[in-house]
């Protein structure tokens, strides 16, 4: 099951600045440390969240933003890692040989990633047009984004042990801000949009989302599993664009 929620939208140069989320049921539950944990909670990814690493096998893994992997194997022709799945995409990725990863897609655009962390660096658009990662000095926990015209977004973390890697809130420098409120689980439960108004999360005893709803209460969509954590219906609200998965025996 996903869930896909745009906290944030500012047109501009290269697309403006965004900020989206997206909760994936299969993404581990387990988190291992700072690189595994997502900076809105468990089981969400953010757009600028993807990264890349080294695979138990020999390719090379890119984590996007929804929580899905690609991967990558050398090709010796070409000197660069060319994707093996999806099998239908030609994006390509290389290695400057000392710090960096660059991930070119079809369409011309680009992220860049470090090579010792694999964090997300740059995206840079068909134009050239570039928006820069910024992160602490430790390098893993993400505290700006800004675009080319040099508008920001700021992460704030929790203080806690257990919240250091949360973020508790989004700011900006042109009147912004969004506010994330968390269960003891770490489980991101509700989101507050600067008109005062939010969105709740609420989850099953697998972590999994049940609901979402609106201000008012209202459940903007619904979703059900089996016991293996495997998603069975899926609904917007009033039963609208409902969906019903069966599994073989």
């Amino acid at each position: 099951m996903y869930v896909d929620n745009a906290d944030l939208s500012v047109p501009g140069l290269g697309g403006g600045v965004a900020l989206s989320r997206t909760w994936n049921s299969i993404y581990p539950s387990t988190q291992l440390g700072p690189t595994e944990t997502g900076i809105f909670g468990l089981h969400w990814r953010s757009n600028y969240e993807e990264r890349v690493s080294q695979g138990s096998d020999s390719f090379i893994k890119y984590q996007r933003g929804d929580g899905s992997f690609w991967s990558f194997g050398y090709d010796t022709a070409s000197s660069a890692y060319l994707t093996a799945a999806p099998s239908n995409d030609a994006s390509k990725l290389s290695f400057n040989g000392t710090n960096l990863w660059t991930l070119t897609f079809q369409d011309g655009s680009k992220r860049t990633f470090d090579y010792s962390s694999g964090s997300l660096k740059t995206i840079v658009d068909r134009n050239g047009v570039t928006t820069t990662l910024n992160y602490d000095t430790n390098g893993t926990r993400l505290i700006s984004v800004v675009d080319q015209p040099g508008r920001h977004l700021y992460f704030n973390y929790g203080s806690t042990e257990a919240t250091y890697y949360i973020v508790q809130s989004v700011t900006t420098d042109f009147g912004i801000s969004l506010t994330y409120t968390y269960d003891a689980s770490n489980r991101l439960t509700q989101v507050t949009k600067p008109d005062g108004t939010h969105i709740t999360y609420e989850y099953n005893a697998q972590n999994l989302i049940t609901a979402v709803k609106d201000n008012q209460g209202v459940v903007l969509e619904s979703h059900t599993y089996d016991s293996l954590g495997r998603g069975l219906t899926s609904a917007r609200a009033n039963g609208v664009q409902a969906v019903t998965v069966t599994y073989p025996q």
